[in-house]
């Protein structure tokens, strides 16, 4: 299984949106992001730009109890506001509901006294009639994702 880069993004300036544009399909996906936040930024997932209630989610923070959300708009991946670096493993089979794993870490204060935050979260997107051909990273914080924020996806069949 040979992993081909389908798309890689990096903000030039400060915005709320990360976009893909329109990738290849695969049927595995690997993703990789970096939050580079500017004040209170604070990160969600969109699939194809879909914003409808096509998304359910558990996520643990820290390895605090689970917490689950169903017939979402959107998937929220922050562990808290501000800089972060995550990774996603997709499942985008044709006619399946589309599953990922997603670990994500967050800087927290800065200096070496204060630990780093963590989230764990696996996510379905229900659609079974398109695969996956985007993703949006947005903020919906008082801040911004600054220069040098970055997604990268690579796919394998």
């Amino acid at each position: 299984m040979a992993w081909e880069k389908l798309v890689s993004i990096e903000l030039t300036g400060t915005g709320d949106l990360i976009d893909t544009g329109t990738f290849d399909t695969k049927e595995y996906l690997f993703v990789e992001y970096y939050i580079n936040a500017s004040g209170s930024a604070g990160t969600n997932l969109r699939v194809n730009s879909d914003a409808s209630g096509n998304y359910a989610y558990r996520f643990s923070s820290n390895g605090q109890a689970d917490t689950t959300l169903a017939t979402q708009g959107i998937v929220e991946l922050r562990v808290l506001y501000g800089n972060s670096f995550g990774t996603m493993n997709i499942l985008n089979k044709s006619a399946q509901e589309k599953l990922f794993i997603i670990h994500e870490v967050a800087q927290n204060t800065a200096g070496s006294s204060n630990a780093p935050q963590r989230q764990e979260n696996v996510t379905k997107w229900v659609d079974t009639s398109a695969q996956i051909t985007s993703l949006q990273l947005s903020n919906d914080g008082g801040g911004d994702f600054a220069a040098g924020s970055t997604i990268t996806i690579w796919g394998t069949d």
